[in-house]
């Protein structure tokens, strides 16, 4: 009831207060005869919004329809109805807009359907820049209105008007993830959906559009999964052969890795530091788990030199491809740990090879015996002169196939352990196993000028003490060094480090 009529002016209803039954009826009469003039009023207003609602773009209707609103705010249905009109209007509005740019004009967005990443980039992007502004629109025509539930309000309709967009976009990606079978695009697909889910869902959570996005990143990322496990198999299959004459990684451990590097730099600018952790961990298992493991069931069936040195060799290869992804500590420790396995096993067969062809095996033998029985108790040590194998003779022959070592080492080295890729590896074989001769010339060197073991002039005998042994074999691994610099290989022999 307009307050006025009550209280103002010389015929305000309220002068006759003191006569109840008139009081009564000049009330009850203004009523009836001013409510259908206001309810007259409103249904022109609400024809007024729905014919004009469409034109939300053009500013001096936007302005009339935020006033419209202002004066429904209160008659909670009628306002209900405009915003529903409005949504529709809309939604009808932006699914034109959206298939429009799908498939009108030169630069319709599905003239680049073959082209997957840029496909669902334009789609998803389309998205991103018009849904904000159907927010926009919302806030200009409700700007007005002084309502407490305005943003759940304007969140609402949003989710209204964005739904029809839903199902033409669910039907083209999906169709991209059944139609697809490289995996980099797919893993593409995957990061595009993830990072237009997270911006756009923060413009419209808990929507329709935004729980599709949500079900097609789960789809996507298990679309993309099996496709790369089954092409891993496949590859597997067709590309990783057994280990040739070389010793190195077969062409299909080589492709692997090339797939994994592209696939882990296809999406990059599309992630966030924890979706890339988690992707490039899922990437890397699927790739290296099966890889590793066709690789030890090629090489068990190689000697243990030969497995030794190709299991090497594959694993550095695959060590230098996971380099620069930060992400994955745990699986760097775990190909190193398996390449120090290997390195031990090539440096006892490299030193075994080196007591043999240097017959350093009877001396070392008999050595370890004197030792043994000397720490025993009541043991009686012989002079060793006296036994069989450790007399002048027989340290005369192996000092003339130890100085011809001394002069060239790499002539004892296996033939299998220059096949090695990592220098490193390499030199720490050598190393090793060079120390071990190292350590068994001193032993012997300290038996012979032991006075107890009776030998003539052990100076003459052995005049070159473990140090300047050392010092030969340092001298010899520099000059190779040098040598293999100038061809750029690899040294044979390294520095021999003290024992």
């Amino acid at each position: 009831m307009n307050i006025n009529a009550l209280t103002c002016g010389p015929n305000a209803i309220e002068t006759h207060a003191y006569d109840v039954r008139r009081y009564t009826s000049d009330m009850l009469g203004w009523l009836h005869a001013n409510i259908p003039r206001e309810k007259t009023h409103l249904i022109a207003l609400l024809k007024l919004c729905q014919l004009h609602c469409k034109d939300i773009e053009t500013p001096e209707l936007a302005l009339l329809l935020a006033k419209s609103m202002f004066c429904l705010q209160d008659h909670t249905v009628l306002f209900s109805y405009i915003l529903a009109e409005y949504c529709t209007c809309r939604r009808a509005i932006l699914v034109r807009l959206f298939i429009n740019a799908l498939t009108c004009g030169p630069n319709a967005i599905e003239t680049h359907a073959y082209d997957v990443r840029r496909y669902t980039s334009d789609m998803l992007g389309w998205l991103y820049a018009n849904i904000p502004r159907e927010k926009t629109h919302l806030i200009a025509i409700l700007k007005l209105c002084s309502r407490t539930d305005k943003d759940q309000v304007i969140s609402d309709s949003l989710a209204n008007i964005s739904e029809g967009v839903t199902n033409p976009l669910r039907v083209r990606i999906e169709k991209i993830l059944t139609s697809n079978t490289s995996p980099i695009a797919l893993y593409t697909v995957t990061s595009l959906l993830r990072f237009y889910r997270k911006t756009i869902g923060g413009v419209i959570p808990s929507s329709s559009l935004d729980k599709t996005l949500i079900e097609l990143v789960e789809t996507s990322e298990g679309v993309f999964v099996n496709t790369l496990q089954r092409m891993v198999r496949v590859k597997i299959l067709e590309k990783v052969e057994a280990p040739g004459p070389d010793l190195i990684p077969s062409p299909g451990v080589t492709h692997l890795l090339n797939l994994l590097r592209e696939m882990l730099s296809a999406a990059q600018h599309y992630e966030d530091e924890t979706d890339r952790q988690s992707d490039t961990l899922r990437v890397v298992s699927n790739i290296i788990d099966p890889l590793l493991q066709t690789i030890n069931l090629s090489a068990s069936r190689l000697s243990t030199v030969h497995m030794s040195v190709y299991l090497l060799n594959s694993i550095h290869t695959m060590t230098k491809a996971l380099e620069e992804y930060p992400n994955i500590g745990h699986y760097r420790e775990r190909l190193a740990a398996q390449c120090d396995v290997q390195v031990d096993t090539l440096t006892s067969e490299q030193s075994s090879s080196f007591v043999v062809n240097l017959n350093l095996a009877p001396m070392y033998t008999i050595l370890q015996e004197v030792n043994n029985r000397a720490t025993s108790p009541g043991g009686r040590q012989d002079a060793l002169s006296r036994i069989p194998g450790m007399e002048v003779a027989s340290l005369n022959n192996f000092l003339r196939n130890f100085d011809n070592f001394l002069a060239n080492p790499n002539t004892l080295v296996l033939p299998q352990v220059n096949l090695i890729l990592n220098g490193e590896h390499r030199n720490a074989i050598l190393t090793r196993s060079c120390q071990v001769i190292c350590a068994i010339y001193r032993q012997l060197y300290e038996a012979v000028h032991d006075p107890t073991n009776m030998y003539e002039n052990p100076a003459t005998l052995l005049s070159k003490t473990p140090a300047e042994i050392r010092t030969i074999l340092e001298t010899k691994s520099k000059e190779q060094i040098q040598d293999v610099s100038n061809v750029q290989q690899p040294p044979a022999t390294p520095a021999i480090q003290e024992v």
